[in-house]
């Protein structure tokens, strides 16, 4: 069994700039995506505080006293907006996507017989961002032996895909 300061010492040079090349990729598409989330966000939110799309008949009964719905029963909270009268989704949802737009927001992603408005906010940078995972977990995976490699096969899936980023994230590859 190998010492840290041992596997230390094997990581090459290559491998240090290649790790440094993956987790400046990763901290871009990061920023791309939360961007593009925070664009969103302050499109829905606008929307909602603009005009009254009513609650679906179904969720009045139940959910009148839900935070987020005024008292004429309209909505004004982001995060359930999926509780929407069918009616007006199609309009909210195209005038989200305007108000994206407007904000610099753009996609290059489509929907196959599908309107625009359609597309969701992370579309183009969610795939650039699991890439980027995946760069750094590759690089991570070179970088260590191979009986820890096995077990670390299996830490690509969430929830421990996180600390594995995380744990790319942190490492000073000046040295």
């Amino acid at each position: 069994m190998t010492t840290i300061k041992e596997q230390i010492s094997k990581i090459t040079p290559s491998q240090r700039y290649a790790m440094k090349r993956a987790q400046e990729a990763y901290m871009l598409a990061k920023a791309f995506n939360e961007t593009n989330l925070a664009i969103d966000l302050e499109a829905r939110k606008e929307e909602l505080n603009a005009f009254d799309y009513p609650l679906a008949d179904e969720w009045k009964k139940k959910d009148m006293d839900r935070k987020g719905i005024d008292e004429k029963g309209c909505i004004r909270d982001q995060k359930i907006d999926y509780l929407m009268d069918d009616k007006f989704t199609d309009e909210y949802y195209h005038a989200v996507c305007n108000r994206r737009i407007a904000k610099g927001w753009s996609c290059k992603y489509r929907v196959k017989d599908a309107p625009e408005y359609v597309v969701t906010a992370d579309a183009d940078s969610r795939p650039l961002l699991r890439l980027a995972e995946e760069v750094l977990i590759d690089c991570i995976m070179e970088t260590v032996t191979p009986e820890m490699r096995k077990d670390l096969e299996r830490a690509r899936e969430y929830p421990h895909r996180e600390k594995l980023v995380k744990l790319a994230m942190s490492w000073d590859t000046s040295k």
